[in-house]
């Protein structure tokens, strides 16, 4: 995965090359959730699928706030791989 950054004020535009719908949705779910979040909304390349840009509109800034759900979504995969394992007896 490649990323380009564009940030102005409280507005970041983040391109990525690499992604498709899977990887963005998810960010982009963790991110509505957040109370600092204004907008979060991504659009993908209709012709690679593999070229997405997300842009994020938040009340702090706007990496502090991509930062915190990236975070976010390793703990919970994280508690997702803990949960498993043990059901899974592994």
């Amino acid at each position: 995965m490649d990323i380009e950054v564009s940030t102005e004020k409280n507005e970041a535009d983040v391109k990525f090359v690499g992604e498709g719908y899977t990887f963005l949705n998810l960010l982009r779910t963790v991110l509505i959730e957040d109370d600092r979040v204004d907008i979060a909304t991504y659009d993908v390349d209709p012709h690679t699928f593999d070229k997405a840009t997300l842009y994020v509109k938040a009340k702090e800034r706007p990496m502090d706030v991509l930062n915190d759900a990236t975070s976010k979504i390793i703990s919970q995969c994280n508690e997702f791989k803990k949960v498993f394992s043990k059901k899974a007896k592994l």
